[in-house]
């Protein structure tokens, strides 16, 4: 809670004066002390002094990092770190947490491809299919597919959502039409009309 919050920043405030060196761990804390109370430059330099380090420490440093440099608003920074954060292998909570996070600004950035950002959230499915988190980054890689047209994928994703909700199968409903329309103009005149008929059946069902 609050108090707990407090109590620590004291007691680390008197460790730095006190102490000639401090350690990695207590470095992360520190930097993690300072993201929580808003001071976000000071966030920076304690963990950056650490993030590059090889081990679980080092991590947890880069995907805290990143986070800082969300709240900071340099996304081309807080994009290196969580990446990093992502391709360690020392927490794989942290792994988790870091990819998720890079992916979604990897989404939301206009100088990344769509191919590279397909990239991205198959490697998050790859690596994380059984997580929390998964619907939500097939949703994206569906949209991402659905912008280059390629129909046929967009809806394999689409299909391997279950429980999909109304945003899903509104989306699903669209993708069908659009490959019947795609069949329908190459000539491909009985997959068109089962095309727009799963569409039509799935729009019914809303």
């Amino acid at each position: 809670d609050n108090n707990d919050f407090i109590s620590s920043r004291e007691y680390y405030k008197n460790y730095l004066l006190l102490s000639p060196e401090v350690l990695s761990s207590d470095k992360y804390r520190i930097g993690v002390l300072n993201y929580m109370a808003g001071e976000y430059d000071r966030a920076e330099t304690r963990l950056s002094e650490i993030a590059g380090l090889e081990n679980v420490i080092g991590q947890s440093a880069a995907f805290q990092l990143g986070l800082v440099f969300i709240k900071k608003k340099d996304n081309d920074q807080a994009i290196k770190w969580l990446e990093k954060a992502s391709l360690a292998g020392f927490d794989m909570g942290i792994k988790e947490k870091a990819l998720y996070n890079f992916a979604i600004l990897v989404n939301e950035s206009s100088s990344t491809s769509v191919g590279s950002k397909i990239s991205v959230f198959q490697r998050f499915l790859e690596e994380f299919p059984s997580s929390n988190k998964a619907n939500n980054i097939r949703g994206y890689l569906a949209d991402a597919f659905l912008s280059i047209k390629d129909y046929k994928n967009a809806l394999s994703v689409c299909n391997a959502i279950p429980n999909p909700d109304n945003r899903t199968i509104q989306g699903k409903t669209q993708i069908l039409f659009l490959l019947g329309i795609e069949e329908f103009e190459q000539n491909n005149f009985e997959n068109a009309v089962r095309y727009f008929t799963q569409s039509s059946k799935l729009a019914a069902s809303i």
